[in-house]
């Protein structure tokens, strides 16, 4: 469990674009500060914080929380190794103590190591307040081994919605590139739910998500993929015409193959390039987010 200078940009950037209030945050793990060094540290970080107002002596992080404006920052683990303040098994139902009491939940990679993730991922919905936020930092690709799960933006574009007393407002695939640096991607969009992407990376990939509380979080959540779930809808709009299925001939199968697959992931390895393929639409996607530039901007109009 740990946040990166990644992490960091992201609190931030997420800070001025969605109005995020760190006044009341909850930790899920007590989480700890990885960096690579004061130096590096100082100059990726440059006018987003002073350096030595989140930097703590025993390596974790509530100073920096507190440099974000919180007055208050309480961290929930299933043991006391890491000194949490709440010792709490997510894979319980949350106290109704801690019910509606903060405006930030913060998951930075503890509940895929949850086994009962419905549970867990319930609980952290509970406790935000209403017009607060979830923040999700968690495993999407090439984490095998990590934990018990590693996710797809779909479980959260179906999860997060008025429904279920959320909304989502941000997903971005943030890669760790072989030189210790970050690449971020914007994969949401207004239509992802009703399409279905493949997205493939070369390296270990994270989702960093914002999620909005709206309303109340029903007793049980019950969630179909959204890709399904739009297919259904038009099969009913339909009026349950049947529609043929359109069949090809092995060799027509074959150039198919070709030319949708096999292209693609020669070029993917040589350039060693993430690709995020829609299913329906066969387009390549390849929307880098330049999260510096963004903070830039924000820092000129003294938004952060």
């Amino acid at each position: 469990m740990g946040l990166t200078i990644a992490g960091l940009k992201w609190f931030r950037w997420i800070q001025g674009q969605y109005g995020v209030n760190f006044n009341d945050t909850a930790m899920l793990g007590r989480q700890f500060l990885y960096y690579p060094g004061i130096e590096k540290l100082s100059t990726e970080l440059k006018n987003l914080y002073k350096i030595e107002d989140i930097i703590q002596d025993d390596g974790y992080s509530e100073k920096l929380f507190y440099s974000l404006g919180a007055k208050r920052c309480i961290s929930f683990d299933a043991s006391d190794y890491e000194n949490a303040n709440v010792i709490w098994d997510f894979n319980e139902n949350i106290s109704d103590d801690y019910v509606k009491k903060f405006s930030v939940v913060l998951d930075a990679g503890t509940m895929e190591h949850i086994f009962d993730y419905p549970t867990a991922i319930r609980n952290a919905m509970k406790m935000v307040c209403y017009d607060g936020h979830l923040l999700l930092q968690t495993p999407t690709n090439n984490w095998c081994g990590h934990g018990f799960y590693q996710f797809s933006p779909d479980l959260f574009i179906s999860l997060f919605q008025p429904d279920n007393g959320f909304i989502i407002q941000n997903i971005l695939l943030v890669e760790i590139l072989s030189n210790g640096n970050y690449k971020f991607r914007n994969i949401l969009n207004e239509n992802y739910s009703q399409n279905r992407y493949d997205i493939k990376t070369n390296y270990k990939s994270d989702l960093y998500i914002v999620a909005k509380r709206i309303g109340e979080i029903p007793d049980e959540l019950s969630i179909q993929q959204g890709f399904y779930v739009d297919k259904w809808k038009k099969q009913e709009s339909s009026n349950s015409k049947h529609i043929q299925p359109e069949f090809y001939s092995k060799s027509k199968r074959i150039k198919i193959f070709l030319k949708r697959y096999k292209i693609l992931r020669i070029a993917n390895s040589i350039l060693k390039k993430t690709v995020i393929k829609n299913n329906d639409t066969k387009n390549v996607i390849d929307d880098v987010f330049d999260i510096d530039y963004e903070l830039e901007k924000m820092i000129g109009k003294e938004c952060i």
